[in-house]
């Protein structure tokens, strides 16, 4: 997700796992030729389910008109994602985190973040779930199921605590509240590629090597 995330006065840098700097991973705008403005009409792929999810609307919406706020994303953040849960300070983490990921989301600083402007983070869902995959001839199939080998445990699944610690991972030494980047990055990713647990609540959900791959194969399809 966004690059900055203050929690309390503090600021501090939540990744997705971004191959070339994880700490500030780019935001560059989906776009720039006919083909790509017109995948960007429909609302599709792993960060599509998110947008939609953020919306309230069922997954497969096409919803590429409608506009998130502030208030919607805590929302998404509370109930969907169940971040921060149980611990202190969860409401003004909840306020301080959807506050900066609006402000980050709104590209144009009109209020509102669209369709376009949201899914230009789905390369960060890809850095997490294929790092490497953005270079030139990279197999994003192969990196894809190498990570899911390296994360997942012994059942052969990723579940929100292995893909937190190896989001963390990923945060440059030094940076503050690397643990609720960490959980911020794993728990979007859950809910962008798990495609059969979600009716539970997101710490009980896990990513098999079929859904890890299949994600990073939908992202790499939509370029």
């Amino acid at each position: 997700m966004p690059s900055q995330t203050q929690v309390r006065g503090t600021t501090s840098t939540p990744t997705t796992g971004s191959s070339t700097d994880p700490g500030t991973p780019a935001v560059t705008q989906t776009g720039g030729n006919a083909a790509a403005q017109d995948r960007l009409k429909k609302v599709s792929g792993p960060i599509g389910r998110v947008w939609n999810h953020v919306l309230g609307q069922p997954e497969g919406t096409n919803s590429a008109t409608a506009t998130v706020d502030q208030a919607m994303i805590r929302a998404y953040l509370d109930r969907r994602l169940g971040f921060a849960e149980g611990e202190f300070f969860r409401g003004a983490k909840l306020d301080g985190v959807a506050e900066k990921l609006a402000t980050m989301l709104d590209t144009d600083g009109d209020g509102k973040v669209t369709w376009p402007e949201f899914a230009a983070f789905e390369g960060q869902i890809m850095g997490m779930l294929a790092p490497g995959s953005d270079k030139p001839g990279a197999d994003a199939g192969a990196l894809a199921g190498k990570e899911h080998g390296r994360v997942a445990g012994t059942d052969g699944k990723a579940d929100v605590g292995e893909l937190t610690a190896a989001n963390t991972a990923r945060v440059p030494k030094g940076t503050e509240h690397a643990d609720l980047i960490g959980q911020l990055g794993a728990r979007v990713a859950i809910d962008a590629a798990d495609r059969d647990e979600g009716n539970k609540p997101i710490g009980q959900r896990s990513l098999s090597r079929e859904e890890w791959t299949g994600a990073a194969a939908e992202i790499a399809g939509r370029k």
